[in-house]
């Protein structure tokens, strides 16, 4: 799940995998004092994970929430791939739907949190309360991508991820969904661009870096090839050192 929200707005959605495939939901609407009353449960809640971000005096707060489907036992790549999908599309839907709550979130940060989900109808179980609350939803499908062949010319979103920080799944999580978001802001200037990724299958693959200078080099040798690339710098808000670059981001534009 997903969800970026304030004491003004709750937009969210959720994310998951059963048998190769990953359903996420958008949700977005409008409810004063939604963060306010349900923030003391949240903070005590059973499935926030060990990884979750911690914030005070969050009143007017907005921030993305990611949630990770436990029962799964997903590996850090796959949880990354899964989150950094549902991001972008969180991303496109507040673009599109709300464009002013989008631009409050980047304005505090960009500040994430990422939930357990313990099973397929615990998933299920939000998607029904959000259309409860009459809330937008949407349901994306994963392709099932975890091989590319060389050459295959395939469009794809790549994310790198620091091995050297020693990150949990939550924390992979969360910086991987920020990547995959500054990629995808990147990607609007270029709209055939985004709709060749899209026939692509919307493929995703994510690779060890062992060091900031690696990834770096990463991104130098991206810039070379003329290929969209956005290195993300940790907030300092969990557990990696503050101004860490953490993970870089591009797509593949076929060279």
């Amino acid at each position: 799940m997903g969800m970026i929200a304030s004491n003004a707005y709750l937009a969210a959605f959720s994310a998951g995998t059963v048998v190769g495939i990953a359903s996420t939901y958008v949700f977005l609407k409008f409810r004063n004092n939604w963060h306010t009353q349900h923030e003391n449960k949240v903070k005590q809640d059973p499935l926030i994970m060990e990884e979750k971000y911690e914030f005070e005096n969050t009143d007017d707060e907005i921030r993305l929430i990611l949630g990770v489907r436990n029962d799964l036992k997903m590996q850090k790549g796959k949880v990354a791939a899964q989150c950094g999908h549902a991001s972008m599309d969180a991303f496109a839907k507040v673009y599109k739907k709300s464009p002013e709550l989008l631009k409050s979130w980047l304005k505090t940060g960009g500040t994430k949190i990422v939930v357990r989900v313990d099973s397929e109808a615990q998933l299920f179980e939000l998607n029904s309360r959000a259309k409860n609350l009459n809330v937008f939803s949407c349901i994306i499908c994963d392709a099932g991508h975890t091989q590319f062949g060389e050459g295959d010319g395939n469009f794809r979103l790549m994310l790198g991820i620091r091995n050297d920080l020693k990150m949990q799944k939550g924390k992979v999580a969360a910086q991987c969904g920020h990547a995959a978001m500054a990629a995808y802001a990147k990607t609007l200037n270029i709209p055939k661009l985004l709709k060749r990724w899209r026939k692509s299958g919307t493929a995703k693959i994510a690779v060890r870096v062992d060091s900031e200078e690696q990834l770096l080099e990463l991104e130098k040798n991206a810039k070379k090839l003329n290929i969209l690339t956005s290195v993300v710098r940790d907030a300092g808000q969990t557990q990696v050192a503050p101004g860490n670059r953490i993970e870089q981001s591009y797509k593949d534009q076929g060279r």
